[in-house]
Formats: C-alpha cells, structure tokens, sequence
C-alpha cells in the first residue's frame, strides 16, 4: 500500500510477534529476520533494526528492575520476619515477668494471712 508508513510501534510490535512466535530473541538473531519481514513488504529495514534495538534495551531494563524489585521484596519480608521475631520474643518475656510477679504477689499475700 503506498499510503501506508512504518512507524516504531510497528516495529516493536513486530519484535514482541516474533518473540510470541517462537523466533530466537536476540539483536543478532532478530536482525536478519527483519531485514527479511521489512524487504518482503519493500520497506527499508534500518528503522526496523534501530526499533528493535530500542526493544532489546527496554526489555533489558525491564527486566533488571523486575529482579531488583524481587531482592527489595525479600529484604522487606526478611526485615518484616525479624521485627515479628522481636515483637514475639518481648511478648514471651512480659508473659515471664508476668508470671513472676503473680507468684511475688501469692506468696507475699500468703506471708501476711500467716502473720
């Protein structure tokens, strides 16, 4: 069609075909394929290259923040587990004083009744 224009969302989308396709995904890999898909419909395949470069790094970025998300989540359950671990070890000690203190009271009420 001669009315119709390549623009980066084309090629992006078509990168994110191949990978849904099966097709090896890497900038080498993807390169010739490209250049074929882009030759096949007499476009030229330099904007398509460049586009898919662009998708190479913001998959790469993505994926980076995805696993440093990950390690902050863990970090934060871990800090979360020692805080409850905390909290817990102070409630089994008040429990303790507690219990001491009830067994001071029983046997100083029971040294007054003798008295």
């Amino acid at each position: 069609d001669e009315y119709w224009m390549y623009s980066r969302f084309f090629g992006i989308g078509s990168v994110s075909l191949m990978e849904d396709a099966g097709v090896e995904m890497s900038a080498d890999d993807v390169y010739p394929v490209m250049e074929d898909f882009m030759g096949s419909l007499g476009k030229s395949h330099f904007t398509a290259c460049s586009d898919s470069d662009t998708y190479f790094k913001i998959k790469g970025k993505l994926d980076m923040m995805e696993t440093m998300m990950k390690e902050i989540e863990i970090r934060e359950k871990k800090r979360m587990a020692e805080r409850l671990e905390e909290k817990a070890e102070a409630a089994i000690r008040k429990a303790e004083r507690d219990a001491e203190m009830a067994k001071e009271v029983a046997a100083e009420e029971a040294e007054k009744v003798e008295s």
